[in-house]
């Protein structure tokens, strides 16, 4: 619900944004593009001191907080405006102070979305405090939970998936730590007892906990998020562990990073090769290795119909033949580099199949085996289905 009234300018708080940034200063090197200048003033001189579209604002406690309107209030400021009509936006009384919360940030996000954007950062906090608040420090969360995926954000807005993403990249650079962290916590994302883990783990690592020190030095967090995020098999709750130790015994950030490696990571070669043998028993390059086995005894009896069914068996079993070519040294090296090429290739493949998996996860909010189940399985059915029917 919301209602017009005149409200004294000097009452309106605007957002971080209109204070740091003029509505038409350049971003990247903050110095003003003189190109915009002759915009912003027609503009100004437009708004003069009484805009056609009021403001809309909400209550504070001491004031009126913007909502909406931010180029206006400027304008009106710079035109020495006393009052101005603006829409307040009342919250029901059924909701808690989070939900209001959320319902003035969506409401900041939706309004500004197509103008431009004064301060990418704000943006970036605003959306993370739905999508993602493992993100952001625990004093600007509305809560640990995960109110909205970012399809349902970018359904709200108006804008693609991927966009509400990228708004978050602000945030994810700031704090690649929590950002690494994030991607280890089991499932779709974090839920709110790991976001609990993901501060505690932050604290070990950039402050030392309650009596440590800090693990992490400043400036090396990006690069102690990058080796995380590159070690599989790593959980966040053994992060938070090693993290917790290193902070109480003194460690820095390359015997957090040995650690974990030595006792929690591993990669897919590793898991393949794990195994009761080894590999040189099965070759036969162990020269030591014996075969022990003791042969069962053959029961004289049965060698006859064993003999009959094994006739039988060779009489029903058809060879499929395969032309075999003897390749000459040219061949050969032929041969290498086209298998070289052939590698690249697959790399490649493995990788754009790796980057759709985690859109179409994104996308449709689901785990990796709800995911197999719904559209890799059934392509990989049909597809061998296919071939089979070709061989017969």
């Amino acid at each position: 619900m919301r209602f017009n009234a005149a409200v004294p300018l000097d009452q309106i708080e605007p957002p971080e944004r209109s204070e740091k940034l003029h509505p038409y200063e350049n971003e990247e090197t903050e110095t003003t593009n003189d190109d915009e200048l002759p915009e912003w003033e027609a503009f100004r001189q437009s708004v003069g001191t009484e805009p056609n579209k009021p403001l809309e604002v909400a209550e504070n406690g001491t004031g009126y907080e913007l909502v909406d309107g931010d180029r206006r209030y400027r304008a009106l400021t710079e035109n020495e405006a006393d009052t101005v009509a603006c829409f307040i936006l009342e919250d029901g009384e059924d909701l808690s102070e989070s939900e209001r919360e959320a319902e003035k940030t969506m409401r900041m996000i939706t309004a500004n979305e197509h103008r431009k954007e004064s301060d990418k950062e704000q943006k970036a906090r605003a959306v993370a405090k739905f999508c993602g608040p493992w993100l952001l420090p625990p004093g600007e969360r509305i809560t640990d939970e995960r109110r909205m995926s970012q399809t349902a954000m970018a359904d709200k807005v108006g804008v693609a998936q991927k966009t509400i993403s990228v708004w978050q990249n602000p945030l994810r650079d700031k704090y690649p730590l929590r950002d690494a962290l994030g991607g280890k916590a089991s499932g779709n994302y974090p839920d709110a007892d790991a976001v609990q883990v993901i501060d505690e783990t932050i604290d070990y690592l950039e402050r030392g906990g309650d009596e440590g020190s800090r693990v992490v030095p400043i400036g090396q967090s990006k690069f102690v998020a990058n080796e995380i995020s590159d070690m599989e098999g790593v959980g966040l709750n053994e992060i938070r562990n090693e993290a917790k130790k290193g902070a109480q015994e003194g460690w820095d950030e390359n015997r957090l990073l040995t650690n974990l490696e030595k006792n929690y990571a591993h990669n897919e070669t590793e898991k393949i090769e794990e195994s009761d043998f080894e590999e040189g028993m099965l070759n036969g390059d162990d020269l030591e290795f014996e075969d022990d086995t003791v042969p069962e005894p053959v029961d004289d009896s049965t060698e006859e119909e064993e003999e009959t069914e094994t006739e039988e068996l060779d009489l029903r079993t058809e060879m499929r033949e395969f032309d075999l070519e003897v390749l000459v040294d040219d061949d050969m090296a032929s041969s290498a580099d086209e298998l070289k090429t052939r590698n690249l290739q697959a790399v490649s493949f493995e990788d754009e199949a790796a980057q759709l998996f985690v859109a179409m996860k994104e996308k449709y909010d689901l785990s990796d085996s709800d995911l197999m189940k719904k559209f890799v399985e059934p392509i990989f059915v049909d597809t061998a289905v296919a071939h089979l029917e070709d061989d017969v």
